[in-house]
């Protein structure tokens, strides 16, 4: 029959405001034959990060500079691209 390794620590939250998740996932330690059973439960679990601060959503986003113009993607027809952060 299959069995399940340990679990692996739980991650670090999905977010860091209102709310988020972290999870935690185990793999099979033991396939099953073929004739055994699999492995019995949850392959993951998820649980709800409590105590977070709201998230402040009244700040207004600032742009960064754009950044340089990239090389042309070919010599006919190609692509220049550029971009800039928040």
């Amino acid at each position: 029959n299959g069995e399940w390794a340990d679990w692996s620590s739980w991650t670090t939250c999905s977010a860091t405001c209102d709310v988020a998740y972290k999870s935690s996932r185990r793999d099979v330690a033991v396939q099953p034959s073929h004739c055994g059973k699999p492995a019995v439960g949850l392959r993951e679990e998820y649980k709800v990060c409590a105590n977070l601060e709201p998230c402040n959503f009244k700040q207004d986003c600032q742009l960064g500079a754009w950044n340089h113009w990239s090389e042309c993607s070919c010599s006919c027809f190609g692509i220049r691209e550029r971009n800039r952060v928040i």
